[in-house]
């Protein structure tokens, strides 16, 4: 059951077991925010699966760069 009320905007993803997942479409921060910007990475790291590993660089210096 939805609990959507008249205009707002939604969008949908399909899950790994084939559901269809519907969800407002939520409002992003401005730039500057940087408290509701921390807000929605907190919210969104909190919902991700567990296993999937964060972000890494692998790649060899080339030049004068610094680690």
């Amino acid at each position: 059951m939805a609990k959507f009320t008249e205009g707002v905007e939604i969008g949908f993803h399909i899950s790994d077991d084939g559901e269809v997942v519907l969800r407002p479409v939520a409002a992003y921060p401005e730039a500057n925010d940087q408290d509701s910007l921390r807000k929605l990475f907190l919210s969104l790291r909190g919902s991700s699966k567990s296993g999937v590993r964060s972000h890494e660089e692998l790649y060899e210096p080339m030049g004068d760069e610094s680690i």
